[in-house]
């Protein structure tokens, strides 16, 4: 399986329209003194004047309403629904070109579990659709709607490689105008406006926007900008209008999120050793190496397992060095068994646990 999981942000940011900073006034310098240079014979010339390098000036921005940090305030919301789609119409290098991007991403707090389903396409109108989940102790990557599920243990993860939430996509806001109270998808909140001069972006492109912000907890509850932009402002060879719609439902009542269909959880419900090293876990799947002795992994496994439900059915050689002990878990619907083979290695002894796919366990049949 190739584990060389792919960075989400990477995807993301990618897809994502950067904003230029703004740009800030010349400084106005008092003009140099000009050198007199009159030969002898001549008579004295008037001074030329330099012309002072012209000021540019910056308008103020309609309000007084700032969005430092879109994401700010949904840590008080224990799930929420996001959705997001940034799309552009114009031409690319005098040729006519469109794309859409679309993320869609769910979070609940407690148990923890995020999902993000990210689709776009790239200059050649290929799609590109990436699902990044974290539910339980499992992390999943698909790459492609008909690609392979990865899964790795959530611990393991660098935190680049977690779910982008798609309000950190969100362009920032300084100064936007207060319209007022208003009821949007479903939250009491209040809208502001903003133009081209609330995004630190006058004199490269023209912009109109509205921002809703819950009234109670300040969090982003909708979010709207169009610009349009001359050429290389949206991207090199690029000219035309790009547009961003944001919304967040389902704000504290969503209840669930399912896993990924064609994924599978890592296996974390079968310990190893506490001197366990170079542990792998994946769906169905445990390894890892020890030092400790033969003795110890048996009496470990025996009690770990026997102490969750397990039922140990057999113990038995196999190539004549590996040692293979079978568990079988049996519940009201299901029978799971495991095989856990020790293998003597030279660093010690190499574990390897594989969870057999469960059957559905036999149901009493009817008395005549």
């Amino acid at each position: 399986m190739n584990r060389r999981l792919i960075p989400l942000c990477l995807l993301l940011s990618a897809a994502a329209f950067i904003l230029f900073g703004c740009q800030g006034s010349k400084d106005t310098q008092e003009p140099a003194a000009p050198v007199e240079t009159t030969l002898p014979g001549q008579e004295e010339a008037a001074p030329v004047q330099e012309e002072a390098e012209p000021v540019v000036s910056i308008q103020k921005p309609p309000g007084d309403f700032n969005l430092p940090a879109p994401e700010s305030g949904l840590d008080s919301l224990t799930s929420y629904h996001q959705t997001f789609e940034m799309r552009f119409d114009g031409t690319l290098s005098g040729q006519p070109y469109s794309n859409s991007t679309k993320v869609d991403y769910s979070f609940i707090q407690d148990p923890y579990k995020e999902l993000s389903l990210f689709e776009t396409s790239d200059q050649d109108g290929q799609p590109l659709n990436v699902l990044s989940a974290v539910i339980g102790k499992s992390y999943f990557l698909r790459n492609g709607a008909d690609g392979l599920c990865e899964s790795i243990l959530d611990e393991s993860l660098d935190e680049n490689m977690k779910p982008v939430e798609p309000v950190r996509l969100l362009p920032l806001v300084y100064g936007a105008e207060e319209l007022g109270p208003e009821n949007v998808n479903g939250v009491d909140a209040v809208q502001y406006k903003f133009d081209e001069r609330s995004l630190r972006q006058y004199g490269q492109a023209k912009a109109s926007g509205s921002v809703w912000v819950a009234a109670q907890g300040g969090w982003v509850v909708r979010y709207e900008l169009t610009v349009d932009a001359p050429v290389d402002v949206l991207g090199v060879g690029m000219q035309g209008k790009q547009t961003w719609v944001y919304n967040v439902t389902d704000a504290g009542v969503l209840e669930t999120i399912e896993i990924p269909e064609g994924c599978q959880y890592v296996l974390v419900g079968i310990n190893s050793t506490p001197g366990a090293q170079n542990v792998v876990r994946m769906p169905g799947y445990l390894s890892f190496t020890t030092q400790e002795s033969l003795g110890e992994i048996l009496a470990f496994y025996q009690e770990n397992l026997e102490d969750q439900g397990w039922e140990k059915l057999d113990v038995y050689e196999e190539g004549g060095e590996d040692e293979v002990l079978v568990y079988r878990y049996a519940s009201e619907t299901y029978l799971s068994t495991a095989a856990v083979t020790l293998s003597p290695v030279e660093t010690g002894t190499e574990v390897t646990v594989h969870m057999l796919e469960g059957v559905p366990a036999p149901q009493p049949t009817a008395s005549p």
